[in-house]
């Protein structure tokens, strides 16, 4: 159907229509591939992070009360093949597990997801908002470069917003925006590598 709004905000991650449609998609370069999965049960081990040489992105370990989080990122255009990522994440996890004295976990077929993982010039020059549209979350490449942690940016980006219409003030969001974002996802981006 069709619609009427005085304003279209994108909070529809990644690969926003309203990016897409508004503005300019992120390119290939500044999005990071995951692939992950859920352990059933408990697990006595620590946290565990593994970063690669020649390989941008990392693997991580993280045991909750129920299940344990497993799980493999990689960022700016590498090779993405999803065996081989999914190969270096069971290798991680066999030997994570073994080291712990268990039986290592069987993965099945790991979920994958796309985040933002803005380039420092990608930062500088997008847009998030223009007449009748607004980008908020990872729509707006709002997240960490490094970890892609993103629900603080998504919650933080969204209250900046309100408070920006709430004040008849649309054309401040982008300054809100970057004065939050030149302290944290800007200077990651600079030096990630």
């Amino acid at each position: 159907g069709e619609y009427e709004a005085a304003l279209v905000v994108g909070a529809d991650g990644v690969n926003s229509l309203v990016r897409r449609t508004f503005g300019k998609p992120l390119s290939r370069e500044d999005v990071c591939i995951c692939f992950g999965a859920l352990v059933p049960g408990r697990v006595s081990m620590p946290m565990a992070l593994r970063f690669y040489e020649g390989f941008m992105g990392y693997a991580w370990i993280f045991p909750r009360e129920e299940a344990t989080a497993v799980g493999i990122a990689l960022s700016a255009g590498a090779d993405r093949k999803r065996e081989v990522l999914v190969g270096k994440l069971r290798e991680f996890v066999n030997e994570k597990w073994e080291r712990a004295g268990l039986e290592p976990p069987e993965l099945g077929r790991p979920w994958a997801w796309l985040l933002p993982s803005l380039r420092y010039q990608t930062f500088q020059e997008q847009e998030i908002c223009g007449e009748g549209w607004a980008l908020i979350g990872d729509a707006a490449g709002a997240a960490d470069p490094l970890t892609g942690e993103g629900i603080y940016y998504a919650i933080k980006t969204a209250h900046l917003l309100a408070e920006a219409l709430m004040n008849n003030k649309m054309a401040v969001y982008p300054a809100l925006f970057r004065s939050l974002a030149e302290q944290s996802i800007a200077k990651v981006s600079k030096v990630r590598e």
